[in-house]
């Protein structure tokens, strides 16, 4: 680790229109003493040709990776991590881009005070794919909070699935590596990362973090941002409910994102997939008014929904599915279904 180093932490796939604005945003910002990790996730288009013009150029040291496209943020994310020689990291995807003078004040308020664990901002700028501001992004609650903790985080999170961005805030590297990171396992990425370190900080109560009211990302809407992705951001929703708050009832919001995906959805099997392909489904259906709209709706009632699953996780699972004029039992090894028996009613 390098003291006062900034390593900041880029991924990138097909970004090659908005390469150039991310990377020159970091070199004209106000902390000068810090090195660039670029990692480029098998673009079809011609980022990792941008990518190397730049670094041909870089006034700061500058490392670009590519490799066969995996999809998997949180593995890249954490490959980054461990290359930087850092004492603080900074995380941004190169769709994005570094607001005028954001970075300074966070670490020389690091370096003040060795037991703030990260900084953050309340607030964001969105801008459209020709870097115009546009109000597409939705104001944080978090904003509205004058000495938040980690527990707030964990309750923003958990509310309203958004508590701050990890773009644009500046971490303290030990801290990222104590936690582990990224889960690589996990569709979601950023919220992850924020209950992992949330919690990790819990436990360890010297540590604080500080918000800035004022933003500190160009943060890019366009047809191609992982966010719109609506059935992969629910099944990601689901995995980090199931793996994080598998004690808690669903959150309010869970069912109205599940409602807004019912009623868009291009592919009913893909929703009801939803259900079939993890172990949350029984919590999601334990709130009555969910289970009998699923029973009730003509459009799904005919397809069927599980309604009890029991077993060993991932390992010997017995599941059992309600169809209108029938029922299935289906048994999984190791994920892999064996046994499939359907009665009529």
């Amino acid at each position: 680790m390098i003291p006062e180093l900034l390593s900041f932490c880029c991924v990138s796939y097909n970004h090659e229109k908005y390469i150039e604005s991310c990377i020159k945003s970091i070199w004209n910002n106000d902390y000068k003493n810090i090195e660039i990790f670029v990692l480029d996730d098998g673009s079809e288009d011609n980022s990792v040709n941008v990518l190397n013009g730049l670094k041909s150029i870089s006034p700061c040291p500058m490392t670009v990776i590519s490799q066969k496209n995996t999809g998997c943020i949180g593995a890249n994310y954490n490959k980054l991590l461990k290359m930087a020689n850092g004492e603080f990291i900074s995380i941004i995807s190169c769709d994005d881009a570094l607001i005028e003078n954001t970075v300074n004040q966070k670490v020389q308020m690091m370096l003040d005070d060795k037991n703030i664990a990260y900084i953050c901002n309340s607030r964001i700028t969105g801008i459209d794919e020709n870097g115009n501001e546009t109000n597409g992004v939705p104001k944080m609650k978090l904003d509205s909070y004058k000495n938040p903790g980690s527990q707030d985080i964990l309750e923003l999170d958990f509310n309203d699935f958004h508590s701050y961005f990890t773009q644009g805030s500046v971490y303290r590297r030990d801290v990222i590596l104590a936690f582990g990171g990224f889960d690589e396992d996990m569709i979601c990425d950023d919220i992850i990362f924020r209950t992992k370190l949330s919690r990790y900080m819990l436990e360890h109560p010297e540590l604080q973090f500080k918000v800035l009211h004022s933003p500190a990302v160009y943060y890019r809407l366009h047809s191609s941002n992982v966010s719109r992705n609506s059935l992969r951001q629910l099944s990601g929703i689901i995995e980090y409910l199931d793996r994080y708050w598998n004690d808690m009832a669903p959150p309010d919001i869970l069912y109205k994102w599940l409602d807004f995906y019912a009623a868009s959805a291009d592919s009913k099997e893909d929703f009801l997939n939803l259900f079939e392909n993890n172990n949350y489904a029984s919590k999601i259906l334990e709130k009555k008014n969910y289970r009998d709209w699923f029973l009730n709706n003509k459009e799904f009632k005919s397809m069927g929904i599980l309604y009890k699953r029991f077993g060993i996780p991932y390992i010997l699972c017995w599941e059992k599915y309600k169809k209108q004029n029938s029922r299935t039992l289906v048994i999984r090894l190791f994920n892999i279904k064996i046994f499939k028996y359907t009665f009529q009613l």
